[in-house]
């Protein structure tokens, strides 16, 4: 018998062929992968049996509900206790591109600008300009690059990833170069543990073919000289494979505790040298997406159901606080915010936020925090934008609210708002 001649044969023999050339190619491909990255990371010894798994536990996280409490909109009069706006300085010296990531440490304001002007910037709270962190070349103290920052709020001291040259760099918040660690394997996102000088990773785990240790494994915990001693969290190989930056940003921290959000998942962990423990699970109803969908996910899977409108899902974007979560999810294409009051239990829900008080002539959602206090950012025609809107819906026309900042120039640097929020 031929296999032309047998209609059931011919296709099974096509799909073992099909298998077998897409396996050796996989496989050459991370045997290259493999060499490559041994040849750049020489030196560096994976020591796999030091590595021990996290321990992940799930079990009663808080619920932030996003469906039962959903409104219309959430009136900022009973959200906002506080609030005070504070314009930050602009000067040649630190013009602002993008906010990629920025951090309070309840005395100054540190604002990542990894692209346009791949710089880190240090104002004070009272937003005058104190330092800028600008070495680019090659050398001790100098990066190809920033691919994430962190502060080590023990000392103050804001550390910097640069992934072209994979090594972690120390500058103090004078901009002064302290010292710096080679990387052995891909990392995207880093934060220091607030009691000791323990380094939190998140990983790209589909590069580190060269390293068994943590290879696959998206967070990872080091030691100061960042060494893996323990790693949570493994994926599949398509899953990791497939992975092309969606959602860069998985790790919070505010000096008091260290939140990672594993990608495509609904759940908040608290990371401890020891443990992950599920700390806020969203809550999007009957549109969830399936259970079975988070171990098995490849961002072309996402993409498609992101793009059918249908299913509710995290967006990444979220800050916890000791006594308040928030978090940015899709409901069904719609963007929702969500705050949770850890006292009651509660969550405000909503697409729309409200300026129904005649002293919050603008507002955002929270960017970071220092204890209980959020920090926001607001582009100056965005402000004026709103303030206009404001002005109009309260039915004031208060001119001293305009005046507030009517020296400002278009193109100034963002005004930052520091607020409290009120339990609910």
């Amino acid at each position: 018998m031929t296999i032309r001649s047998n209609p059931v044969l011919k296709p099974l023999v096509f799909f073992l062929m099909s298998f077998l050339i897409f396996s050796c190619n996989h496989s050459d491909e991370l045997k290259a992968k493999k060499l490559k990255n041994a040849e750049k990371f020489f030196g560096y010894q994976d020591q796999t049996s030091q590595v021990k798994n996290l321990v992940v536990n799930k079990k009663h996280p808080h619920v932030v509900d996003l469906i039962t409490y959903q409104k219309d909109s959430i009136n900022i009069s009973t959200l906002v206790d506080s609030i005070s706006y504070t314009p930050l300085e602009t000067n040649d010296n630190c013009l602002i591109g993008d906010i990629d990531k920025m951090f309070y440490d309840g005395r100054r304001i540190i604002i990542l600008d990894k692209r346009k002007a791949q710089s880190v910037f240090i104002f004070e709270k009272t937003g005058k300009f104190h330092a800028k962190i600008n070495f680019l070349g090659k050398g001790p103290g100098k990066y190809a690059g920033i691919e994430d920052v962190a502060v080590d709020y023990r000392t103050g001291n804001i550390i910097l990833l640069d992934l072209s040259d994979n090594k972690i760099i120390t500058y103090d918040q004078d901009s002064h170069f302290l010292s710096e660690k080679p990387v052995g394997f891909y990392v995207y996102e880093l934060a220091l543990f607030p009691k000791s000088s323990d380094i939190l990773l998140a990983s790209h785990s589909e590069f580190n073919a060269h390293f068994n240790s943590v290879y696959l494994y998206n967070l990872l915990l080091t030691d100061s000289l960042v060494k893996p001693y323990a790693r949570a969290f493994k994926f599949n190989e398509e899953s990791g494979l497939n992975f092309h930056w969606w959602n860069p940003i998985n790790i919070h921290s505010d000096g008091s505790a260290l939140f990672y959000y594993p990608r495509f998942t609904d759940t908040i962990y608290r990371i401890e040298k020891n443990s992950a423990t599920a700390e806020y699970k969203i809550d999007y109803g009957k549109s969830s997406l399936p259970p079975d969908f988070f171990e098995s996910q490849t961002d072309n899977r996402f993409e498609q159901l992101q793009g059918s409108g249908r299913f509710s899902f995290f967006m990444g974007d979220f800050v916890a606080s000791p006594d308040f979560f928030f978090c940015i999810a899709s409901i069904k294409g719609l963007d929702t915010y969500g705050f949770y009051c850890i006292k009651s239990g509660k969550t405000k829900s909503s697409t729309v936020i409200s300026l129904d008080r005649p002293d919050v002539p603008f507002f955002n959602v929270p960017k970071c925090n220092y204890k209980n206090e959020f920090v926001s950012a607001v582009s100056v025609k965005g402000a004026a934008t709103e303030m206009i809107s404001t002005i109009h819906d309260i039915g004031k026309k208060d001119k001293k609210i305009l005046g507030r900042f009517s020296h400002l120039r278009e193109n100034d640097n963002p005004i930052l708002l520091f607020y409290t929020l009120k339990n609910f």
